[in-house]
């Protein structure tokens, strides 16, 4: 019986040093591409095509429904490949490459052949209350190539073409129109909805 004893506890003591060095994957891949969560924010990638995706990112504990009226697209079924390698989860389809930080939650688009086309750099919910109602300040921020203006956002009546290097808080007011729209010199993007 003692025999008996000293094995099943060698099997468990090797079972927890054995389960102690895997690790879990980050991600939880989806039909129509993955979700996870980092620092107080939970972030889904959903996959609208081959080259089309949206990113949605909201804080953690919070439930989040998003109707949009611009976006009227439905998600598809597309071929893609997810895969995590020193805490990089890459997801790919046959027409776009990216690159999610697991521990920061910044994303990096790539194209096929690895060049580039946009990095983030950030991004962040603070809690504020707006008249009694709670909501969040959302900062998101990109890599821009050297001296390349930022075009869009809506009618700003700043006297400035590009919005580069400016602090434009969002918020729907007599003189100013808002669209959540914004090109930069290679690329067009949707952001907020």
């Amino acid at each position: 019986m003692n025999f008996n004893r000293i094995k099943i506890k060698a099997l468990i003591i090797t079972v927890v040093i054995v389960s102690g060095n895997i690790t879990a994957q980050s991600y939880q891949k989806t039909d129509s591409g993955l979700k996870f969560s980092v620092d107080k924010m939970n972030v889904e990638v959903k996959l609208y095509g081959e080259n089309t995706i949206r990113i949605i990112k909201y804080p953690s504990g919070k439930s989040f429904v998003k109707n949009s009226l611009s976006v009227i697209k439905q998600q598809q079924k597309t071929k893609f490949s997810v895969s995590e390698s020193n805490h990089i989860i890459s997801l790919k389809t046959n027409d776009l490459n990216i690159f999610i930080d697991a521990k920061s939650g910044t994303i990096t688009y790539n194209s096929p052949s690895g060049k580039e086309l946009l990095k983030e750099t950030g991004s962040d919910f603070k809690p504020f209350n707006d008249a009694g109602n709670p909501t969040y300040s959302v900062t998101q921020s990109f890599q821009l190539e050297k001296d390349e203006p930022i075009y869009g956002l809506g009618i700003l009546q700043n006297g400035k073409m590009s919005q580069r290097n400016t602090d434009v808080k969002m918020i729907q007011n007599n003189t100013w129109d808002f669209v959540p729209f914004f090109s930069v010199c290679k690329r067009l993007w949707r952001f907020l909805g």
